[in-house]
């Protein structure tokens, strides 16, 4: 898709799955909505009825994470590579080299102007999906770790907890007089994972640093 995007020459770009499951009628209605003013077109499923029990849980799960785990901007619902991308968003994404990013998750960072579009997805008249459970657990993890620090934050709280619960329970067990090694060890594993977790925070710090995505964005005039 990065290398669709960065060879076409349009003014915006379309993207669909070639099995026709995403349905090719619909660019028409795509094309409207964007002259209306929305940068980005995205096509919502209305039902996964054509997925397996699996399948759908998995992607309930997914979104359910990135809700939780990933800030400042929303993650929509139901909502694949099926979509219309517009001049202003394609020229920042060329402009970045992001190949750690989802492209999908990438898509709404931008913050352009969107619209979601019910439509029905077709079955699959051939063929196997390529896509599995543990693909949309790979993704889910590939889009966390590429737009969020807060597993890093979260973390980093339960370390300092535990760390100072740890030390107020050897204190009183050494005000006792019944402090042991063991006791040490447990202060010694907990001060270990307090040390993980300020040296997680400094690695996130530095992705942050690093990443490709500008700090801001600024719109750009279209012939």
């Amino acid at each position: 898709m990065r290398v669709g995007i960065n060879e076409a020459r349009g003014r915006a770009v379309i993207i669909l799955d070639c099995d026709l499951q995403d349905p090719p009628e619909l660019i028409p209605l795509m094309v409207q909505e964007w002259h209306r003013g929305f940068e980005i077109v995205n096509m919502q499923r209305r039902s996964r009825r054509c997925d397996s029990w699996l399948k759908r849980t998995a992607a309930r799960l997914y979104y359910a994470a990135m809700d939780q785990l990933i800030d400042g901007f929303d993650v929509p619902r139901e909502v694949s590579d099926f979509r219309l991308i517009g001049p202003n968003a394609l020229a920042d994404i060329r402009a970045m080299d992001d190949n750690a990013g989802v492209l999908k998750i990438l898509v709404s960072w931008l913050g352009y102007p969107t619209i979601e579009v019910d439509y029905d997805r077709k079955p699959r008249q051939a063929g196997q999906t390529k896509w599995s459970s543990l693909s949309l657990l790979n993704l889910a993890a590939d889009s966390i770790l590429a737009f969020s620090t807060r597993p890093l934050r979260m973390y980093s709280y339960i370390s300092g907890i535990s760390f100072l619960v740890g030390s107020l329970w050897v204190a009183g067990v050494a005000a006792s007089g019944e402090l042991t090694l063991e006791h040490l060890q447990v202060q010694a594993i907990l001060l270990l994972c307090l040390g993980t977790a300020v040296v997680g925070e400094y690695v996130g710090r530095v992705l942050t640093v690093v990443s490709p995505r500008p700090s801001s964005l600024c719109k750009r005039d279209q012939p």
